[in-house]
C-alpha cells in the first residue's frame, strides 16, 4: 500500500512572516492630560521597622490609570477623560 507524500506548507521568503500583536496592556494614549497622584511617605514611615534609621530612596515606581474627572463650568457639568499617575518611592536600607 503506497501512502501520499506529506503536505508541506507553502514556502514563506524570509523577511515576510507576519508580526505577532504583543501581549499585556497597551499604553493609555499620548494625547489625555496627566495628572499625578504623589505618595509621599511621613518621617515615621520612612523609618526602618528594625534599627529605626531612615530608609533611602532607591527607586520610583510608577503606574498609570483611566481615569474621568468632572469639570464644573457655568451652568453645566461636563465630563473629560484623563490619566492618573501615581509615583510612589522604593526605599531600602543603605547598610
Amino acid at each position: 500500500m503506497l501512502l501520499p507524500p506529506p503536505i508541506r506548507p507553502p514556502e514563506v521568503p524570509a523577511g515576510t512572516k507576519k508580526k505577532q500583536r504583543g501581549h499585556g496592556r497597551r499604553e493609555l494614549p499620548k494625547n489625555l492630560p496627566r495628572v499625578p497622584v504623589v505618595h509621599d511617605l511621613t518621617e515615621a514611615e520612612r523609618r526602618c521597622p528594625e534599627c529605626g534609621e531612615t530608609r533611602a530612596q532607591i527607586s520610583t515606581e510608577r503606574s498609570e490609570q483611566l481615569g474621568i474627572l468632572e469639570e464644573d463650568t457655568s451652568d453645566l457639568t461636563s465630563w473629560s477623560r484623563s490619566v492618573r499617575r501615581w509615583v510612589r518611592a522604593d526605599l531600602s536600607r543603605v547598610d
